[in-house]
């Protein structure tokens, strides 16, 4: 318990946000971040900087951050009947720890700290994928579809609540892609996603008011969101999916 005396005598600067993110089948699943990256922002915050060296392996930045997740985790109730496992690279086709040590290292801490189960190993892909930042929506479902699969023998994913971890989702395919992979080897699991950040579309941006703002706070949940058509939350991208993640709160 080392990790949670260590994490209590830090401040945690950011916040728990919640998304909903839709998957192929239309279910809608609760999306959870602490923070934005704008990643074609021109200027970088504190929090852009911080993900990108958490991103490559950076010490300081992993400790940083595997603190804000312990800190604001918490919240969600993880215990012994959650299980953790995390997205893998475009290169990996099964859990190379080495390759996603700060990733690897968040599920362990989490693993440790909240007493729950950790294991990369139960997701594996058939094939190895490009990279997804230059690819449009479509394109990252293509490259994405049908690629992850369950290890169906190693556990059995109804006796747990699964957490998807990773470090950034931007539309959201690879976690749909995960969790559509989940539900086909067990139907009712149940799963909820925790990215160290979320990247919303330009327009989604607009709407959060985070490009206009002179001094820009990326930890800053949004308390009101606007209403438009009287009074219905709409959000263009989403319904038009360009995006499979909303910048209104999930569901529950």
């Amino acid at each position: 318990m080392l990790i949670r005396k260590f994490a209590q005598l830090e401040i945690s600067i950011m916040k728990l946000m919640k998304r909903k993110l839709r998957v192929e089948s239309g279910r809608e699943f609760n999306l959870y971040h602490l923070c934005y990256y704008l990643s074609k922002n021109t200027r970088r915050d504190n929090d852009q900087e911080l993900i990108l060296d958490f991103k490559n392996n950076e010490e300081h930045a992993v400790r940083s951050l595997v603190i804000e997740a312990i800190n604001n985790l918490e919240q969600l109730g993880i215990d012994e009947d959650t299980l953790i496992v995390r997205a893998l690279s475009s290169h990996e086709t099964k859990p190379d720890h080495l390759a996603q040590k700060s990733l690897h290292r968040l599920g362990l801490s989490l693993n440790c700290v909240f007493d729950c189960s950790y294991c990369a190993e139960v997701l594996y892909k058939k094939k190895s994928t490009d990279p997804l930042k230059h690819l449009s929506i479509a394109g990252r479902k293509a490259e994405m579809r049908d690629v992850y699969a369950v290890d169906k023998n190693l556990l059995d994913l109804h006796e747990f609540n699964v957490l998807l971890i990773d470090d950034v989702v931007t539309t959201g395919t690879t976690a749909g892609a995960i969790i559509d992979a989940i539900l086909k080897a067990f139907p009712q699991t149940r799963i909820e996603v925790f990215s160290l950040a979320w990247t919303p579309t330009y327009r989604q941006q607009l709407a959060l008011g985070l490009q206009e703002r002179e001094a820009m706070y990326f930890s800053e949940p949004e308390f009101s969101y606007g209403v438009v058509n009287g009074g219905l939350k709409v959000d263009e991208d989403f319904e038009s999916g360009e995006t499979l993640v909303s910048m209104y709160p999930g569901p529950r």
